[in-house]
């Protein structure tokens, strides 16, 4: 008995903008990429993208200061543990 088999490769080249991208996705759809750029190491577990222009400041501080966390001094350490006992 003949055996047929089929392959097919097709190419798409969708020319749109990040922001177009995201406009057309739903809650659950960017909820799925945010987790999917978090499993991939596009994104930090515990990092956060704010919209709020007073949000985006504190929270590139606080990513400076984890990232130079062994830079601190004793005092300074000392400080972000008392802000932080407050919680």
């Amino acid at each position: 008995m003949p055996y047929f088999s089929e392959y097919a490769e097709v190419e798409v080249d969708i020319k749109v903008t990040p922001e177009e991208f995201v406009d057309h996705c739903s809650k659950k759809e960017i909820k799925e990429l945010i987790d999917e750029l978090r499993s991939g190491g596009y994104l930090e577990e515990d990092e956060f993208v704010p919209t709020h222009p007073i949000a985006n400041e504190f929270y590139q501080n606080i990513n400076k200061i984890k990232q130079n966390r062994l830079a601190l001094t004793a005092e300074e350490d000392e400080i972000l543990c008392k802000i932080a006992s407050r919680f």
